[in-house]
């Protein structure tokens, strides 16, 4: 990848995929391999198909055992989704994952430019990476950005999600077919303890106000009843840092899901005929007045101008003669 100034990285990516039916529910990206891309892996999962899995199974890379991961894998557990790392030495018991990663680069990404092979280590014919490309690449010829990458991706697992297999189903089709009798949706809330972030608001006016990065945003608490009984009270408030088009309130102490707002919006307000008229007429004046501010400005350039090129240039070969 490049980035705006030239400088050539790497995108990773981290994905989730459901056992029973091979589809993707979830994926994430990032520059390198973080708790945070995990994190973000997982959440995209359950959000995406809202119900609690039986089982997470995942690698034994470090990055499992920060406290950060450790926090999420607790709290899915009380939510009925048990954490396990695979076996070691046993590919099998994590193949899924890995035969789609190997179905992607072969299959879907095997004829994109800035493709260069599977790896040094690959063991498939005409899959280890081919090094002029590699070598190109690594200078920035035909490097993609990472919006490109990111939508490259995300189109090539819908089209592998939805691709027909030999059965007539796709992954999308065994995911829906195969869902359990009763699964454990999750309730209200549940999902944003476990993954959004977290402060505290005092309710004001049936409002709840705060900033993120310096921008500010308004909920409006509509239901009169909710807003009688917090008002002039903390909560705690649970968000997205990327869609803060809502927000999920709690209550300080106990927890307990209290509602989700929607942010404010503001309203367009329709100007009847005359109020548009008169509308019309300020901005003309305004833009009248800007020109003879402008017209001014350009004058007083122009007679400064002059003056200077009135002022007789001397050079300091002629002060030298002169003695002064």
């Amino acid at each position: 990848i490049s980035d705006p100034i030239g400088k050539i990285y790497k995108l990773q990516l981290c994905a989730a995929i459901d056992v029973f039916s091979n589809k993707v529910v979830g994926y994430s990206f990032d520059i390198s391999e973080n708790t945070d891309m995990t994190i973000k892996c997982v959440k995209n999962s359950l959000f995406e198909i809202k119900f609690a899995p039986r089982v997470i199974v995942r690698d034994r890379h470090a990055l499992f055992k920060s406290a950060k991961y450790k926090t999420v894998a607790a709290r899915l557990s009380d939510l009925g989704t048990a954490h396990r790392k695979c076996k070691p030495r046993n590919p099998k018991d994590k193949g899924h994952i890995e035969r789609w990663f190997d179905t992607l680069k072969s299959t879907y990404l095997n004829y994109e430019l800035g493709y260069i092979g599977d790896g040094i280590k690959s063991k498939r014919k005409g899959g280890r990476a081919n090094l002029e490309l590699t070598k190109q690449y690594s200078q920035g010829l035909y490097a993609k950005s990472e919006n490109e990458i990111i939508e490259l991706i995300t189109l090539k697992i819908q089209e592998y999600n939805n691709k027909k297999t030999k059965n007539n189903q796709s992954p999308e089709d065994r995911f829906q077919s195969g869902l359990p009798e009763k699964p454990r949706y999750f309730e209200k809330g549940e999902l944003s303890y476990v993954f959004l972030d977290e402060r505290y608001c005092t309710v004001k006016k049936s409002k709840v106000i705060f900033t993120h990065n310096l921008i500010q945003y308004v909920y409006t608490i509509y239901n009169k009843y909710l807003a009688d009984k917090i008002n002039l009270t903390r909560i705690r408030v649970r968000y997205n840092s990327e869609n803060l088009s809502t927000i999920d309130i709690f209550e300080k102490e106990s927890d307990r899901y209290l509602g989700t707002l929607n942010r404010d919006r503001g309203i367009n307000i329709i100007l009847e005929t005359e109020d548009r008229k008169l509308l019309k007429f300020h901005s003309q004046k305004i833009k009248e007045r800007i020109h003879n501010n402008l017209d001014e400005l350009k004058s007083d350039i122009e007679q400064g101008w002059e003056e200077l090129k009135a002022i007789p240039i001397v050079s300091i070969d002629d002060t030298y003669k002169n003695q002064e």
